[in-house]
C-alpha cells in the first residue's frame, strides 16, 4: 500500500498552476516520499489560461484520479469548469514518464449546468468502475454521480446521471456568542466514500426550525446506492439557532461510520463535533464535541451576516487501512480570537 496527498500550487505572476501529487515509497507514511508537479493549466495536452483549486484525489486498482475546479486569473477569479485527471498508478510509482487522461468542461446531465467540486470517491471496495459525485454548490434538488470505466489513460467511458434528492440551498453564516458571524461555506460536497455497493457523502444546507428562529446551517447526509440509483437521506442538525457545516464522512467495514463537522452558535464557540452514521440510518443521535475557546476573528472580513469571517473547510474523516474499523477525523476549532487549532 501507498499513501497519497495532493495540494494546489500556483504562481500568480507567471500564471502557472499545478496539483502537487505526493506519495509514500512504501506503506509507512513516516518514511520517504516522492512527488510530481502536475501542470493543471493543461487540458490533456492543450494549454489554457486557467488554474486549479479545491482538488481531491482517489485511487482505483490501477489508477490515481484527481479532480479540481478551474478558474481564470481575473480579480476576482471566475469559475470556468470542473476537471478530472486520471493517471496510471504504475507509471507514477515507477518515477518515470507518466501518462494522463483529462475530462474537462463537465456539465450536470439534464439542465447542463456546470458541474462543480466533483469529489473523487474513496473506493474501499472495487465494483469495476471508479466513482465521482457532486452537488449543486449554490443549491439544487439532485446529486450527480459519475462512473468511469476503463484504464486510467485510455478510459472507455465517463457517464453521469442525476439522483433526485430533497431540495437544498446554500447555508447561511453562523452567529457566534459575541453576535458576529462566521462563514458556513456553500452546498458543495466535502468528500465521498464507496464501500460494498453504497456511497456516503454530505453537505451543508439552509434550514429553518420554525418558532420564529432564523435560518441556520444543517447537514444533509446521504447513503447512496450508485448502481441502483437510490438513496437514503437524513438531515442532521440541532433544533435551535446553532449551525453545523463542512461535513466529512467515512464508514467502517460494517458500513457504520461517522460524520465530523463544524458547530457554532450563539452559545457555542467555533468547534468540531461528530455524529454517528448508522448503516441505513437513522443518522445523528449524540453530538460528540471538541469545544472551541473563543469567538473567532479572521482579521480580514467584517464578521457581519453579509461579510462573515472565513471559517475553513478543513474537515476530514478516513478509515484506518490496517484494521478496517478505526475512523480518524480532523477538524478545526477556535483556539483563541485570531487562531484556530
Amino acid at each position: 500500500g501507498r499513501w497519497f496527498i495532493t495540494c494546489c500550487v500556483r504562481n500568480n505572476v507567471t500564471h502557472q498552476s499545478w496539483v502537487l501529487l505526493l506519495f509514500s515509497d512504501d506503506s509507512d507514511p513516516i518514511g520517504s516520499w516522492n512527488f510530481y508537479y502536475l501542470d493543471f493549466t493543461l487540458d490533456g495536452g492543450t494549454p489554457t489560461a486557467f488554474w486549479a483549486d479545491y482538488q481531491d484525489v482517489g485511487t482505483s486498482p490501477t489508477g490515481i484520479h484527481i479532480t479540481a475546479n478551474q478558474f481564470n486569473w481575473g480579480a476576482p477569479p471566475i469559475f470556468q469548469y470542473a476537471k478530472i485527471r486520471n493517471l496510471d498508478t504504475a507509471d507514477v510509482l515507477n518515477l518515470g514518464g507518466i501518462c494522463w487522461w483529462d475530462f474537462w468542461a463537465l456539465t450536470n446531465p439534464g439542465d447542463l449546468s456546470p458541474a462543480f467540486s466533483l469529489r473523487a470517491c474513496d473506493m474501499t471496495s472495487w465494483p469495476g468502475e471508479y466513482l465521482f459525485v457532486n452537488s449543486v454548490s449554490y443549491g439544487g434538488s439532485f446529486l450527480t454521480v459519475w462512473r468511469l470505466v476503463g484504464a486510467p489513460c485510455a478510459p472507455i467511458s465517463l457517464t453521469s446521471y442525476n439522483l433526485p434528492v430533497l431540495a437544498y440551498d446554500n447555508p447561511p453564516p453562523a452567529q457566534q456568542p459575541n453576535l458576529t458571524y462566521i462563514d458556513c461555506g456553500d452546498a458543495r460536497l466535502m468528500n465521498a466514500v464507496y464501500y460494498g455497493g453504497d456511497m456516503w457523502t454530505a453537505h451543508a444546507a439552509r434550514y429553518n426550525w420554525g418558532g420564529g428562529n432564523p435560518d441556520v446551517s444543517i447537514v444533509w447526509a446521504y447513503q447512496i446506492q450508485p448502481f441502483a440509483m437510490t438513496t437514503f437521506i437524513n438531515g442532521v442538525g440541532i433544533p435551535s439557532i446553532t449551525s453545523v457545516a463542512y461535513p466529512a464522512v467515512d464508514v467502517d467495514d460494517l458500513k457504520n461510520g461517522v460524520a465530523t463537522m463544524s458547530i457554532v452558535g450563539p452559545g457555542v464557540f467555533g468547534s468540531t463535533t461528530w455524529i454517528d452514521l448508522a448503516n441505513g440510518g437513522p443518522f445523528g443521535g449524540t453530538f460528540y464535541h471538541f469545544p472551541g475557546a473563543d469567538n473567532y476573528n479572521d482579521l480580514v472580513n467584517f464578521g457581519t451576516a453579509g461579510n462573515p469571517f472565513r471559517w475553513g473547510d478543513y474537515y476530514g474523516c478516513d478509515l484506518d487501512p490496517y484494521d478496517g474499523k478505526t475512523l480518524w477525523m480532523y477538524g478545526e476549532y477556535a483556539a483563541s480570537t485570531t487562531t484556530w487549532g
